[in-house]
This record gives structure tokens, sequence and C-alpha cells, in this order.
């Protein structure tokens, strides 16, 4: 497993979506916004998979 980390910012330039396999093999999840705590949750693979497809499906409804 590559050892990826993968950190996306929000619109807004506060808020940070950081995304990457820990070392139990789930798909773990932080979200951060400038001035909070952070929080996270954590994936199984069949369920990461699901997720997966589930985003895919909203963002084909996103209008350009």
């Amino acid at each position: 497993m590559e050892n990826i980390k993968l950190i996306f910012i929000g619109s807004d330039n506060e808020t940070e979506l950081e995304v990457y396999f820990n070392q139990a093999g789930h798909l773990f999840i932080e979200i951060s916004v400038d001035g909070f705590d952070s929080t996270h949750i954590t994936f199984d693979k069949p369920t990461a998979i699901k997720l997966s497809k589930e985003i895919k499906k909203q963002i084909s409804y996103m209008e350009v």
C-alpha cells in the first residue's frame, strides 16, 4: 500500500478534508475548519466503495 495522504481545500479556504488509509487498512477522512477542533471518520473497504459511488452520483446532479 502506498503512503499517500490527500488534502482537499474547501472553497472557503478555511476548511480541509484529509484522506488516507490508516494502519488498519481503513479509509480515514478528517475534516478541519480553522478555529474549531477537527473530526474524523473511518470506513472499511466495502463502505468506502459505497461512499465513492454515492459521491459520484451526487456530483452528477450538480449543475455547472
